[in-house]
């Protein structure tokens, strides 16, 4: 477990205008004229906005764990949130309480998926309004495997699984990019495709196990169009040829400069700006051909990157239902008429036929503690039978 350390990216929103009613999963919270206004309580002769400073206090610490973990390649733990029956249940102290609250805490929680599965799991299954509401969502893994119905196999990545959330409209999203050892290019691909086409955030944090991804070598017989470019100059140009220069959209990268702590790239002290150049007689179409050494060197590979995203101002943001199909790889357009639902039984179904070894998850799952919100762990490189 990583040490506790308070992130200075994390910024949760506060004081949000706060609609009558929400539905999310089975849970209803609705106003009411009849509201007991607890005139003894001393929380509510505090004025109301120091109020909502302690409600936001309490969600801005609070992330909602969703996910299956993997070791090895078919057997797993859940992972259930640590404080799960009681990190919402200041919404049930009483109806005034529940009623100033409103929605507010889907402004404020972190929404955190261990895979692309289970964030289209959850986030399909509630209706559209309550999904606009959510600010701050983080997913481990950057690509989602689907089989089709001859038994092949297509990659989405996280901009192509966005697709099929329409209303999504994050203040911020975080990747956990914990691939090692020869994924540089297929993290690289999603990140991209994220920064070129991706919608349904403001800001993006691509936060990367290796500095591999900046650094490996393309394959000799890839396309001039799939070559890597040099960082951050190159996504630069794509975010403003997407948002307009004016809206002044951003692109930085970070890079840890120690390889101690999962999460020292998060920390001004242990991190450092990153940028690259094309190199002597080097252009657009050779960059990618080559190692970039100062990153492939040994002791160098592992260390930490974040690529932090911001789209322009005042740019419409949100993804919306029935936006055009993206040209390569687009599952609406792959999987025409399913639901996400429909996908994922057919999915499941494939998986038990052609692996009848798979261990189910136990029952109990193991918790996803944290010290802070923002904290986050590699997964193990062992399976179980290790």
């Amino acid at each position: 477990m990583a040490k506790s350390k308070k992130s200075k990216i994390s910024q949760r929103g506060k004081n949000l205008k706060k609609p009558n009613r929400v539905v999310i999963a089975d849970q209803t919270i609705s106003a009411s004229s009849s509201t007991n206004q607890q005139v003894n309580s001393k929380l509510m002769q505090l004025p109301q906005e120091i109020r909502d400073e302690i409600y936001a206090t309490v969600f801005r610490s609070t992330r909602l764990t969703i996910a299956e973990r993997y070791l090895g390649y078919s057997k797993g733990w859940r992972v259930l949130s640590s404080s799960r029956g009681t990190m919402l249940s200041v919404l049930l102290t009483c109806r005034r309480v529940r009623d100033e609250i409103g929605v507010s805490w889907l402004h404020q929680v972190l929404f955190c998926f261990e895979d692309n599965m289970a964030l289209l799991g959850k986030l399909t299954a509630i209706p559209i309004a309550v999904r606009s509401q959510i600010r701050h969502l983080r997913v481990s893994g950057q690509t989602m495997m689907v089989w089709d119905a001859e038994g092949g196999d297509s990659y989405y990545t996280t901009a192509q699984v966005l697709k099929l959330l329409p209303g999504l409209r994050l203040d911020t999203l975080t990747v956990l990019d914990d691939s090692l050892d020869g994924s540089g290019d297929s993290s690289y691909e999603a990140l991209d495709k994220l920064v070129r086409y991706g919608n349904g955030w403001k800001e993006l944090h691509w936060l990367s196990r290796s500095s591999e991804l900046l650094g490996y070598k393309v394959d000799d017989d890839m396309s001039a169009r799939d070559l890597r470019q040099p960082q951050p100059f190159d996504w630069q140009t794509a975010l403003e040829q997407r948002d307009g220069q004016a809206s002044h959209p951003s692109v930085v990268i970070y890079r840890a400069t120690t390889v101690t702590t999962p999460g020292d790239v998060l920390q001004p002290s242990t991190r450092s700006l990153f940028t690259q150049a094309f190199g002597a007689n080097q252009d657009a179409r050779t960059f990618g051909r080559f190692e970039y050494a100062t990153l492939m060197a040994p002791g160098e590979t592992e260390k930490e990157l974040m690529v932090v995203v911001k789209r322009g101002a005042g740019v419409s943001y949100a993804e919306k239902k029935g936006s055009p199909y993206l040209s390569i790889g687009d599952i609406r357009k792959d999987r025409r008429g399913e639901t996400w639902k429909k996908i994922k039984a057919k999915n499941d179904a494939y998986n038990r036929m052609e692996d009848s070894d798979i261990t189910p998850f136990t029952d109990d799952g193991i918790a996803d503690a944290y010290s802070h919100v923002d904290e986050y762990t590699w997964p193990s490189l062992r399976s179980w039978d290790e």
